[in-house]
């Protein structure tokens, strides 16, 4: 069973609102970024000033090519369970291009294997970026990227019907 981002988010939300009304512990999101020590962006704790507690692990990834994302891709499901046995509730996998670099379904195989993993609700950051350009009614969008030319064409294309969009 996979969640959308939306359900990750009302979980994550319902545990904020637990811990802010005292009924249990607060709730920790593990984060899973690209580089090794990348450490929480402060615009996690500008959105959640308090009510979650955030925790992060990088895979150690060096180059933003295919075959960087291939060389650590087996270091992703280590970390969510190390994010899960440090109290973790839900895992985020961030870094677009991460998790996008071999299409939709690959994304969403990745989220399979985090969840079966560690037994938590898991995402990644593409498919945040997906589900947010469909509830905008996002049509046709400009890309403009960082990337190398082959990496764009073949992740953002393939990216678009994640979800069932057009």
């Amino acid at each position: 069973m996979t969640h959308s981002r939306r359900q990750f988010l009302q979980i994550a939300s319902a545990g904020a609102a637990s811990a802010a009304l005292g009924a249990g512990a607060e709730p920790v999101l593990g984060m899973i970024f690209p580089p090794t020590n990348y450490p929480v962006p402060p615009e996690a704790r500008l959105l959640y000033p308090s009510g979650i507690r955030f925790l992060a692990a990088g895979v150690g990834l060096e180059r933003m090519t295919p075959e960087g994302y291939d060389q650590v891709f087996d270091r992703i499901v280590p970390a969510a369970q190390k994010l899960a046995k440090d109290g973790a509730n839900a895992i985020s996998v961030m870094g677009t291009s991460l998790t996008f670099y071999k299409g939709a379904a690959f994304n969403q195989q990745l989220i399979k294997t985090v969840m079966q993993a560690t037994g938590l609700p898991s995402t990644t950051m593409s498919t945040g970026i997906v589900e947010g350009l469909q509830a905008a009614g996002g049509r046709r969008i400009a890309v403009a990227t960082a990337y190398n030319e082959p990496q764009p064409r073949h992740g953002v294309g393939s990216r678009a019907p994640a979800r069932g969009g057009k």
